[in-house]
């Protein structure tokens, strides 16, 4: 038997209802008259009532029917503010009314909460300094943060909608990763499910590896570092101050004199060497503006007068503390020229790739033993070196979210210290 629809089976209740009290009516009229045509004429005007009543119900019910069915509508469409007309006072109508206008409440209210916790989750987005960003099913960028535009170069709402492959990301399985080989040496993409508008998305997070290992290698030395001045600077302060006074104050032999006047000054330089890395160890706070690598490269040169410094690669812009890059390029020329012989070249690059920027100073010197030490604070290959300046130089430019790499030549002599720097930073409109 085919399925009536609601509205049919109201029509055909209603049909029936008319239709019994009309055949009613008519038996009514023929036993008080005992004339059958008669009977049928007196029916027709109740007929009519009858159907013009029945009618009327029917409008209703079918336009409470409707009006329930456009407000369940609204609901799924997100609108939750379309309220139900009341149709009836009382009865089963009227519970099932008051039943949807409560449901269409407790909807939006929920709705509203639900809304405020995603702005909330998105201003936590925002304030994360790890790039992160939102897929639809479609693999498109529906959202991301701060941190995200940075690491593209652009605003990630100019973005909206492009595919994941446009960032170089592909999914390899269930995860995913970058289709740059170094890119993807370097970050680390967690991945988790979110749901967004009610649909499940999927939320990536890039982490940098190479920050988070020397953030923690940072933090150790600092701690190292504090310990050894207190430690130590709480016993140099004394042993400066008795080899003094007994010097001066207490007759001794030439020999003792000497000896006294040792340990007065390798206290007062153990003192100075370790007060000099504390120094180095704080991170200084850098001013962004828009540098010049030709306007750097000139200031340079000059403090340079018997070397042959050379610019190579791209004259670009970009955005760092001009201060702090100038005193790291002053370090790592100065150690190149060193190791250089004389009338050898160093050569100072330049270029850009994946919205960074690289600067490199480039020797044909001896190239660098123990490499592997060589940014290890404290470690020296010069006879009267502290250790210091590299650690210097890498602390300036991780300071502005950099990096900072030495490596040997391949096939060839010579070293190459490499910069690694954002392409884009906030910055001021002043050229440095």
């Amino acid at each position: 038997m085919a399925k009536m629809s609601l509205e049919r089976i109201v029509f055909v209740v209603l049909g029936c209802w008319v239709g019994l009290l009309s055949l009613a009516c008519m038996i009514i009229f023929w036993l008080l008259t005992s004339q059958l045509v008669l009977s049928i004429l007196m029916m027709l005007p109740f007929t009519m009532l009858f159907s013009y009543v029945a009618m009327v119900q029917y409008s209703r019910l079918l336009g409470f029917y409707i009006g329930i069915n456009g407000h369940l509508d609204a609901i799924i469409n997100g609108d939750h503010r379309r309220r139900v007309r009341r149709r009836f006072e009382h009865g089963l109508g009227f519970d099932i009314q008051d039943k949807l206008i409560n449901l269409s409440k407790e909807i939006h209210l929920a709705h509203t909460r639900y809304d405020q916790s995603k702005l909330i989750i998105y201003d936590l987005l925002e304030e994360l300094d790890l790039p992160m960003l939102i897929l639809n099913e479609k693999s498109q960028l529906i959202r991301a943060n701060g941190a995200f535009s940075n690491f593209t170069g652009y605003a990630w709402q100019l973005q909206q909608k492009k595919l994941a492959d446009r960032f170089g990301l592909h999914r390899v399985g269930e995860t995913w990763e970058f289709t740059d080989f170094d890119i993807n040496k370097r970050w680390l993409i967690r991945h988790s499910k979110l749901y967004h508008d009610g649909k499940a998305h999927e939320l990536l997070i890039f982490i940098d590896q190479h920050s988070t290992i020397r953030k923690t290698q940072t933090e150790a030395w600092q701690k190292l570092i504090r310990v050894i001045k207190h430690e130590i600077g709480n016993s140099l302060t004394p042993i400066q101050s008795l080899s003094l006074s007994l010097s001066e104050n207490e007759p001794l032999t030439p020999g003792g004199q000497k000896i006294l006047s040792i340990i007065h000054k390798r206290a007062v330089g153990l003192q100075s060497f370790i007060n000099a890395y504390v120094q180095c160890s704080k991170r200084p706070e850098p001013n962004y503006r828009l540098t010049s690598i030709k306007n750097v490269y000139q200031r340079i040169k000059v403090l340079f007068p018997e070397g042959k410094l050379v610019l190579d690669g791209d004259l670009i812009e970009f955005v760092s503390d001009p201060a702090l890059l100038e005193q790291t390029l002053i370090n790592l020329i100065k150690n190149a020229f060193e190791a250089s012989e004389a009338e050898q070249l160093v050569v100072l690059r330049c270029f850009t790739k994946s919205n960074q920027v690289f600067i490199e100073v480039a020797d044909r010197g001896c190239g660098i033993q123990n490499l592997e030490n060589i940014q290890t604070p404290f470690y020296s290959t010069k006879e009267n070196g502290q250790g210091l300046g590299l650690e210097l130089c890498r602390s300036l430019i991780e300071s502005q979210q950099g990096e900072l790499h030495i490596k040997n030549r391949k096939n060839e002599k010579g070293a190459i210290a490499r910069i690694t720097l954002p392409l884009h930073h906030p910055s001021s409109p002043h050229k440095g």
